[in-house]
């Protein structure tokens, strides 16, 4: 199943288990946290069903306006429980008046920033699903990008945050793993005789006034790629044994961070 596929839903997408990079980033975890998140059935949250929402308001704006319903009031009268029901019965998305109009708060303002706007309107593809095989360690992989723009190799990621401030920012592409999904994202293109020159952030800040930064982690790629690369090992390795362990069986001694020890030998006592 290699190769772009353009009109693949996100749960057909979902359904083809190979490998995601959200899986790879939970083998630092452990193992079997990996092959249950490949298995595991994923229901969309509110949170996700409005992050989607955001998403198909600023990638796909006709999609949006033919595929989601909003409601006025927040679902306790009769008229409006009914108003979602023959909507969700049409195959439609719900959302609130709330909802809706934060979605569309954030997407004019994600629009009414130049770069942005520029990646978004130039897109040779969004939502792009794409499928390939790590030859190196014979892993079936697939990634969906948010947008392509495939004749200057740019891939670019929509992002919401608490905070898009650039020292921020730098602690969330550690903490959630961004680097290696740039990594990854540019690998797979790569691998499918693609350009692959950048991976762009669209930090959207997630509270009014819903303010946007534009990052490109070309700075961060080579971290990336060198922990995807152990990562991959690992989870290739377990998938030839067919063994995915989880943590250790035995009593492992723990140790206390730096930062722990360091915040209680600064402590001041008072008398």
């Amino acid at each position: 199943m290699e190769g772009f596929y353009l009109n693949l839903s996100f749960e057909e997408y979902l359904n083809q288990h190979h490998v995601s990079q959200t899986v790879l980033k939970a083998v630092k975890k452990s193992p079997a946290h990996a092959q249950y998140k490949l298995l595991e059935e994923v229901e969309q949250t509110p949170a996700m069903q409005k992050g989607t929402a955001l998403h198909d308001k600023i990638l796909r704006p006709d999609f949006f306006n033919m595929n989601y319903v909003i409601v006025n009031g927040d679902g306790r009268t009769a008229a409006v429980k009914q108003a979602k029901a023959d909507a969700e019965a049409a195959g439609k998305t719900v959302l609130t008046r709330a909802e809706a109009d934060e979605v569309i708060s954030i997407s004019e303002k994600v629009k009414s920033k130049e770069a942005a706007n520029k990646l978004i309107s130039n897109a040779t593809y969004t939502e792009l699903s794409i499928f390939w095989k790590d030859k190196l360690h014979g892993v079936d992989c697939k990634a969906r990008l948010d947008g392509y723009l495939e004749e200057l190799g740019i891939v670019f990621d929509i992002k919401t945050t608490r905070d898009a401030s650039e020292d921020e920012f730098n602690r969330s592409i550690i903490q959630y793993g961004y680097h290696v999904q740039a990594a990854y994202y540019l690998r797979g293109l790569r691998a499918l005789g693609k350009p692959a020159n950048a991976f762009i952030v669209i930090a959207v800040e997630t509270q009014a006034p819903f303010e946007v930064a534009i990052y490109d982690l070309i700075e961060w790629e080579g971290l990336g790629d060198l922990e995807l690369g152990a990562m991959l090992q690992t989870y290739a390795k377990c998938l030839q044994t067919q063994n995915f362990p989880g943590y250790s069986e035995q009593v492992t001694v723990i140790k206390p961070p730096k930062w722990a020890q360091d915040k209680i030998n600064n402590l001041k006592m008072v008398a």
